[in-house]
């Protein structure tokens, strides 16, 4: 069965409150949530981060993996124009389109 962070997240919190005595729940029910929130204020965050549109000087990678590379200029029309350097220390320039271009 594959959790998401989420249900993961909840799922540790019910536990843990559950295992600490009754007296005590309030407050480490408070602490505890706080730092869920915390923690999923963040992964939303990084989310938003990641769907920004990309602008030049970004570092980027095509959806299905490959090298890092430079967003360098955007063409109406034909995509980002980006760049990385190969093993042997080569600039290697290729055009990708932006729908196959996440954000690094």
């Amino acid at each position: 069965m594959k959790f998401s962070k989420i249900s993961l997240l909840q799922f540790i919190l019910f536990i843990a409150i559950l295992l600490v005595p009754a007296e005590d729940r309030t407050m480490f029910a408070w602490w505890l949530g706080g730092a869920l929130a915390f923690e999923l204020l963040g992964f939303y965050l990084l989310e938003l981060f990641k769907h920004r549109p990309i602008k030049p000087g970004d570092v980027v990678q095509l959806r299905s993996g490959g090298p890092k590379m430079v967003a360098d200029e955007l063409h109406a029309g034909s995509g980002w124009w980006c760049f990385w350097f190969d093993e042997a220390g080569n600039r290697q320039d290729v055009r990708f389109r932006a729908h196959l271009l996440n954000r690094a």
